[in-house]
This record gives C-alpha cells, sequence and structure tokens, in this order.
C-alpha cells in the first residue's frame, strides 16, 4: 500500500503548482508525518521535489521534471489515462486534468492494444498482477462491457454455492489487486459486484442491452461493506514482518514504541479471508484483540494440525 500512496502523491503533486501536507495528509488520508516520511522516499527515488517555507510556501515539483521513460509502460499510460479521464468525467477537478495532460505526453505515442477503454474502467491504486486464466476471464467480459452485451455467468459465492446468472456487464473494477465485475443481474433484479476469481465461466451472448444509469454512490466502495460484519483488531508486528503489514494495512495503521516494539490497529472485513491472511504471516504477527479473532486462529490453527498427525 505505501507505494499506492507514493504513486497517488506524485500525481496530486505533478497536477498542483504548489501544495502542502496538510492538504496532501487529507488528500490521502493520513499523518502529516507520514506525508514528510513519503516526500523523503520520492525525493531518494530523484524525483525532484522542493519545499518553500512561508505563507505561499509548499511542496512543487519544477515544471521542467518528466516522469521516467521507463516508469509506466505504454500499456500501463492508457489504463492508467482510461481510468483517470473516465473519474474526471463524472468529478471534474482542475488539479486531476492537470495529471491527465501531463501524462498524456507520455501516452501519445502510440495507441494501447487493451481490450478495456475509457469509461469502463474504475481504478483503485491498488497492485497489478493478476493469473493468465483472470486476465482472459477480463478479456472476455472487458468485451461484453464495451459492446453492451449480456452475458451468462457461472458464479461461485464465498460458501462454495454455485448459480448460473443472466447479467449485464457495465463497469470493470479493480480493487485491492482483485478484480470484479460491475453488473446487473436479471436474476436478482438489481446490481451486483461479483468477483471475477469466483466466475467459472462466462458466456457472452450475441444480445445487446441497454446500459443503466449508475449511481455516483456505487463510486463508495465501501456500501458493498455496509451489510458485512467488520471487526477492529489489534496486532503485535515483529520487525521482521513489519513492511508487509504495512503495504497490507497501511503506514498510517502502524504505530512504534520507543522500544521499538510495533503495533497495528486496523478496521476490516470479518471473514475467512481475515484468518488465512493472519495465518499467512506465522508466528511474526500476533493478535492481541479481540477474543473472537483469537479463538478462531486457534480454531484454524488446530484444524491444520490436525491434518498433519506427524509423531
Amino acid at each position: 500500500m505505501k507505494y499506492d500512496i507514493m504513486l497517488r502523491m506524485l500525481y496530486l503533486l505533478l497536477g498542483r503548482d504548489r501544495t502542502n501536507a496538510e492538504f496532501l495528509s487529507d488528500a490521502l488520508e493520513i499523518s502529516k508525518r507520514s506525508v514528510y516520511r513519503y516526500i523523503d522516499v520520492l525525493s531518494l527515488a530523484h524525483v525532484p521535489i522542493t519545499n518553500e517555507r512561508g505563507r505561499k510556501g509548499g511542496f512543487f515539483i519544477a515544471e521542467s521534471y518528466k516522469l521516467p521513460a521507463n516508469f509506466l509502460t505504454k500499456e500501463e499510460t492508457a489504463v492508467v489515462l482510461s481510468a483517470l479521464k473516465s473519474y474526471n468525467a463524472d468529478i471534474p477537478s482542475e488539479q486531476l486534468s492537470k495529471a491527465i495532460e501531463k501524462l498524456s505526453i507520455r501516452g501519445s505515442s502510440g495507441e494501447s492494444n487493451m481490450s478495456v477503454s475509457s469509461g469502463n474502467l474504475i481504478i483503485d491504486d491498488s497492485s497489478w498482477g493478476s493469473t493468465d486464466a483472470n486476465n482472459n476471464m477480463i478479456k472476455v467480459l472487458g468485451k461484453a462491457v464495451n459492446e453492451s452485451y449480456l452475458t451468462e455467468i457461472n458464479y461461485h459465492d464465498r460458501n462454495g454455492n454455485s448459480s448460473v446468472r443472466i447479467v449485464e456487464p457495465h463497469r470493470l473494477v479493480l480493487k485491492q489487486g482483485l478484480w470484479y465485475l460491475y453488473a446487473y443481474c436479471r436474476t436478482k433484479r438489481d446490481f451486483r459486484l461479483f468477483k471475477i476469481g469466483r466466475i467459472e465461466y462466462a458466456d457472452v451472448k450475441n444480445e445487446k442491452f441497454d446500459k443503466r444509469e449508475i449511481e455516483k454512490d456505487f463510486l463508495r466502495f465501501e456500501k458493498w461493506r455496509e451489510n458485512s460484519e467488520t471487526v477492529e483488531i489489534d496486532l503485535k508486528i515483529e520487525k521482521c514482518m513489519r513492511s508487509d503489514v504495512e503495504e497490507w494495512l497501511g503506514a498510517d495503521s502502524l504505530t512504534v514504541k520507543s522500544d521499538g516494539s510495533c503495533f497495528a490497529h486496523a478496521k476490516l472485513p470479518y471473514d475467512r479471508g481475515l484468518i488465512t491472511k493472519i495465518l499467512g504471516y506465522g508466528k511474526d504477527v500476533t493478535v492481541l484483540a479481540p477474543d473472537k479473532l483469537k479463538k478462531d486462529l486457534f480454531i484454524a490453527v488446530s484444524d491444520i494440525y490436525g491434518k498433519y498427525n506427524i509423531t
């Protein structure tokens, strides 16, 4: 997550004449202390950031500065531009328009062959990368979204139950490194967010549909968790695992004591994915609260131990 924040900070700095730590803190939802830490990291990466003090001062990057040629590939640049233009069309911003203009200079040398076009991709500053199977599924669903084709999917819910649905694909969503399809489900007669990794197959029909109006509230992804159980967790983190947890929860979720001990606090969806995530850290991350999570982890570890009855 820290790399996502630095990328967002870089775009904000590129899109503004001057900005201060307070603005960056609010925009990126991090502390002012973290702002200065990320500024230092960007400076070490040879980004010429100047900090002028005074009432009209602030951070800024010289207008002559250009992103390194290999900062983003042509395809990545095209995808980022597509997503930024889509967002800027819904929520216009002078600063974002400047950032788009600067990125467009980088991407004007050629067209991307990406199958997902402007307006059909929502980007959430998450890590890039997926399996070949996911890439093929995204390509198929991207065509359905772009050309407004009805699609039949076989979907597996979190409990392993499968069902065949006829859906109207409206958007592809990348959220925290996972791809989703935002579609109107004709079975449920409502919009649904389908995790692409749970779609067994997608059959694009030779029948088109009319795009429905999407509420602005759709952009607030937290609405999809309103009916899900969440939990506030407290963790103790060993030094060797600090950077990994920081990327997961964000630097602002961590607190380092004077003796060097590290702790984290966060509010997360309470599901099997949370149990699996914490188990992946092994003995280097200890759950301090809540007790329910500790008990569920104990049960999960006991079940694993029971499968390997080694004497």
